[in-house]
């Protein structure tokens, strides 16, 4: 790939990136502190960080964008509101799963019924309002929830997450299906007017995604006493090649489209771009991991933040970024 392409790629990226952050300033802040008002509470530091750095930047920009991409298309207004309503969801949608606990029943109601959900907790009433407001807003209602519950579905599986002798087969068929209906379920958030067979390309860059979320949150899951791939892993030198592998398989699933070459290198780049900070915290992993221990979960608990967040603004993880960017576009 010549590196004019990749430089005019990431300089279109970039710029829907400024779109989403003055998109952000003019309605994202003003929308959390009128939620924050209805459901009288606060959001926590971290759920605030989570919304503003990283989730209602990256689904608009990251995913609902270039998903739009595809189809030569850009994102409309209400697309773009869906995408950043959706950004808040996330986050707090994990946290009354992870920290509060709710009964199968409940669960599924605030997903499917949530007007008529009692929520009693901020977060549990944030989630409500919104799921409400996305099942009107959604343009089609009848998908968007059929997207809803294969999530729902995927994130019930993944209560054997708590239990330390859950076989490594299990973690991955519940972290690439937790992942890839979640990236359909963002597919829901757009217009499609046209019909391309994406589906399968979806689910496996979701799944992908789902794996390079968790390589970033050891802290967090150990935490909250949750396994997953990564922190439960013994050689992270194989996680990585694993890791590889299924950015290759995901890559010819978007050849296969006949995109055209214009097009697929675009999607290359942008598709990869979490894909490659991944590499990045994998890399420092491999060097902070000692591959003699014989409980990795242990082994992370004993440990501070700031051992185990991985500061990707550091010019060195910048740089290396932008290579992994440009390397695995060729895979």
């Amino acid at each position: 790939m010549k590196a004019f392409t990749f430089c005019k790629v990431l300089f279109a990226l970039l710029k829907e990136f400024r779109t989403q952050q003055k998109f952000n300033t003019e309605y994202l802040i003003p929308r959390l502190a009128s939620i924050e008002a209805k459901c009288n509470g606060h959001f926590t530091d971290e759920q605030i960080f989570k919304i503003k750095k990283y989730y209602a930047i990256f689904i608009p920009t990251l995913i609902s964008s270039q998903l739009k991409y595809i189809y030569s298309q850009r994102l409309s207004e209400i697309e773009r509101e869906r995408a950043t309503l959706f950004g808040i969801l996330t986050p707090l949608y994990d946290d009354i799963f992870d920290q509060e606990s709710l009964p199968e029943t409940d669960y599924k109601q605030i997903t499917i019924k949530p007007h008529d959900y009692e929520g009693r907790s901020f977060q549990s009433l944030v989630v409500k309002l919104l799921q409400s407001e996305l099942i009107c807003k959604a343009s089609n209602p009848e998908k968007y929830l059929e997207a809803c519950e294969q999530v729902m579905e995927a994130q019930l599986r993944s209560r054997l997450q708590t239990d330390s002798t859950i076989p490594v087969s299990e973690l991955e068929k519940i972290t690439f299906n937790k992942g890839g209906y979640s990236m359909l379920l963002f597919f829901q958030l757009l217009d499609q007017d046209k019909i391309l067979s994406v589906h399968e390309l979806v689910y496996t860059i979701g799944s992908a995604y789902q794996l390079c979320n968790d390589i970033f949150d050891i802290y967090k899951d150990v935490r909250d006493g949750i396994y997953t791939l990564p922190n439960t892993c013994t050689d992270f030198v194989v996680l990585k090649k694993n890791f590889i592998l299924k950015i290759k398989t995901q890559n010819a699933e978007l050849k296969r489209l006949d995109l055209g070459l214009k097009k697929t290198r675009h999607l290359l780049i942008s598709l990869n771009l979490v894909n490659a900070r991944a590499l990045v915290a994998l890399d420092h992993l491999i060097r902070a991991y000692p591959v003699s221990t014989p409980d990795p979960f242990t082994y992370w608990k004993s440990k501070a933040r700031h051992e185990l967040v991985i500061d990707m603004e550091k010019p060195g993880n910048i740089i290396k970024w932008m290579w992994y960017i440009y390397k695995i576009a060729a895979y």
